[in-house]
């Protein structure tokens, strides 16, 4: 099971392909405890978010990556998506209120190197 596995990623098809990798290669990944292997255990199909960063993106398990890469159990970063169509004045008010009690700021802000999108 991927998400029990936390060496575990799933990368884009277009990484993949780019890089020659299959379900089941390793990744060398730098983390806090030096470099690592990570096994490649799904590749996601072309199209949404798999074209964010042009297409060089892995997803791994949230908690094995705050473990890997020092970052505690805390969130440090959450990446919001609007539905296309939807300006982001009209996502403000579900996504603010969902950063509840925990949240240090209280509000959205757009990331530096983020799109309006």
């Amino acid at each position: 099971m991927f998400l029990a596995q936390p060496d575990s990623l799933i990368v884009t098809r277009e990484f993949a392909e780019r890089n020659g990798i299959r379900i089941g290669a390793k990744v060398p990944m730098r983390t806090m405890d030096g470099e690592k292997q990570f096994t490649v255990r799904g590749v996601m199909k072309s199209g949404g978010l798999t074209q964010a960063f042009g297409g060089n993106l892995a997803v791994m398990d949230i908690y094995a990556a705050q473990m890997v890469f020092g970052r505690g159990r805390t969130f440090d970063r959450v990446d919001l998506a609007l539905n296309e169509g939807v300006p982001l004045a009209g996502g403000r008010p579900p996504s603010s209120s969902a950063s509840g009690r925990g949240s240090r700021s209280g509000r959205l802000r757009r990331g530096a190197s983020r799109s309006t999108r």
